[in-house]
């Protein structure tokens, strides 16, 4: 079967089950694989880094517009105090008197003849029908011009329009570009804060994953030494039975007893609250254990935190976010200097419909818009300035995250150092112990050592097999910090399955090894 397809079964399988298994009261068994499976799909603060994304990917879609031209619709109705006239009566008093003194005493002559039967004879009219043709057209124009309205009504007081108009930006000194460029980086710094939130989320989950698994073994270790120290008192109290031992030693042993009791109860409350946290973190509602599979690991060896500083500073999220900033900051530097730039748009009006309108507006415009602030204060000056010193201040800020990141890097890789070198010391202070405990056993059930002998060996193998656990926990833990860091969480499975990992039951834990 391909592996991506029994990935995605299991992956199912797991988020199917799991409810169910928590509903029955069953542990259900679960990977670390299986695990950030479900959570990077059920967790709230994923789904909020998809929401982000998309949103800003619409919003980059939305500044992309900026280079379409606007049409919109428009309608209005207005009212006005009073209508709008023309008055030419002046006009006409000017001109008609002109026409009727002509049309009385005026003298012409060579009027072409109307009459075409005579026109080859006579092409003009004598003087005097010239005249008297002229003069009658002259008096009939003077009545029709007396007789004419000369107070014309421009426009009614109320009138009402429906128009659409456009606008298409043809020059913005590069604003429009810029704009497009940051909304760009704003939405791969959205993609960076989702994984940011996907490593934040990973480093969490094999935290609590392991703390589980660190819990559990915890409990069984601490009924490990429940049933010893059970054994040992049943011992001591038969051995003082037959007056072997004295009294003080039973009693001691009853003691140690009841501490492992004590210690063991709390063991199983630790598992409870570890069991819910990993819970929480898958997003599982239900009640019901979980049962990580899982083992806790440590590599013998790593690459050198030089190897680490350079991954972080090409694949670290937040440093990503960083510089993608400083770049969103030098954008906006660009958008304040385009203001220092004419502006050209191309813009247009059609009347679709129109009431009481004036016949003199013309039924559509087109035409081209200049702009050019040429003085606004020294506001612009004075934000151009703004945006500089802010794309310094950012600057600032990735100079001193790179250096937080490197410093970051080697402590963790040295504490991974360390963590190595204490299980190394605990393994062979495992095997001290191992050895004490059969001794100290063998010794009291002969008589020659005490019943506090026996307890403090015991107590000291379980205190040096919890410490191994604890050691291995912080390792792991400390691994996945150190893959958040270097923005490689992804890799933790492939560290998991290195050759130079060495897993839990892998090393001497228990006394009879």
């Amino acid at each position: 079967m391909d592996f991506r397809w029994s990935s995605f079964l299991r992956m199912m399988t797991v988020a199917v089950l799991l409810p169910a298994a928590a509903l029955a009261q069953e542990p259900r068994p679960l990977t670390i694989e299986e695990a950030l499976e479900v959570s990077y799909q059920n967790n709230p603060t994923m789904l909020q880094s998809d929401f982000l994304e998309k949103e800003h990917e619409m919003q980059q879609k939305a500044a992309y517009g900026l280079y379409f031209p606007r049409i919109s619709l428009n309608g209005s109705y207005q009212v006005m105090s009073d209508e709008i006239h023309l008055d030419l009566n002046p006009v006409k008093d000017a001109i008609v008197p002109l026409y009727e003194t002509l049309g009385q005493y005026g003298n012409f002559s060579d009027v072409p003849n109307p009459d075409p039967a005579t026109q080859d004879q006579m092409p003009v009219l004598p003087q005097e029908q010239s005249t008297q043709a002229i003069r009658s057209r002259l008096m009939e124009t003077a009545g029709l011009l007396n007789n004419q309205d000369w107070n014309k009504t421009i426009q009614k007081e109320q009138f009402g329009t429906v128009s659409a108009n456009i606008k298409w930006p043809l020059y913005t000194g590069g604003k429009i570009k810029a704009a497009n460029k940051a909304a760009a980086l704003q939405t791969k710094a959205a993609r960076q804060k989702g994984r940011e939130n996907k490593s934040r989320l990973t480093s969490e989950l094999v935290g609590r994953y392991y703390a589980l698994r660190l819990a559990g073994e915890v409990k069984e270790i601490r009924k490990d030494v429940l049933e010893l120290m059970e054994k040992h008192f049943s011992d001591a109290k038969r051995l003082y039975e037959e007056g072997m031992i004295a009294e003080a030693q039973m009693l001691h042993a009853r003691v140690y007893k009841a501490e492992a009791e004590r210690k063991f109860k709390k063991s199983k409350s630790d598992y409870y609250i570890a069991n819910k946290a990993l819970r929480n973190s898958l997003s599982v509602d239900e009640a019901g254990e979980i049962k990580p599979v899982s083992k806790l690991f440590y590599l013998k060896s790593i690459e050198s935190p030089e190897f680490y500083t350079r991954q972080a500073y090409q694949e670290n999220p937040q440093l990503i976010r960083v510089a993608l900033k400083k770049e969103q900051a030098h954008q906006l530097y660009k958008i304040q200097k385009s203001d220092y730039l004419p502006k050209a748009a191309l813009a247009g009006m059609y009347d679709i419909y129109n009431k009481d309108l004036s016949p003199y507006i013309p039924e559509w415009i087109v035409g081209v818009n200049l702009q050019w602030n040429l003085f606004d204060g020294l506001a612009r000056t004075n934000k151009v300035k703004a945006a500089k010193y802010k794309e310094d201040r950012v600057e600032q800020i990735h100079v001193e995250a790179k250096e937080d990141i490197r410093t970051l890097v080697e402590k963790l890789c040295q504490q991974l150092e360390m963590d190595v070198e204490q299980i190394d010391e605990l393994e062979a202070s495992a095997a001290y112990a191992r050895e004490y405990l059969k001794v100290s056993r063998r010794s009291f059930q002969e008589g020659i050592s005490t019943s506090k002998d026996v307890t403090e060996a015991s107590l000291a193998l379980s205190k040096v097999r919890i410490e191994k656990l604890e050691v291995m926990y912080d390792y792991v833990t400390t691994l996945a910090r150190l893959l958040e860091v270097t923005g490689r969480s992804e890799e933790f499975k492939q560290y998991q399955l290195s050759e130079n990992t060495v897993f839990e039951n892998e090393i001497n834990l228990t006394e009879n090894e």
